[in-house]
């Protein structure tokens, strides 16, 4: 999977293991936090393809966009 970072959102495009899965199911291997997860959700920051989906199957090619938070000890 390839990402670059640009500005405050993280770029990744979607590769081949991905395919046919579903954003949750991304959420929950790379380990978002509940909290994390809902203000993704609530605030909308996050796109698939440049257009907010609450859950979607993935494809290889996909350009996911998420809002990069920072971190809170």
């Amino acid at each position: 999977m390839k990402f670059i970072k640009r500005a405050d959102q993280l770029i990744l495009t979607i590769d081949h293991t991905w395919d046919g899965k579903h954003l949750s199911d991304f959420f929950e291997a790379y380990h978002f936090s509940k909290k994390n997860k809902h203000l993704l959700h609530q605030y909308k920051d996050y796109t698939l393809n440049h257009e907010y989906v609450y859950d979607a199957p993935l494809k290889t090619g996909d350009l996911l966009s998420l809002k990069a938070y920072e971190r809170d000890d």
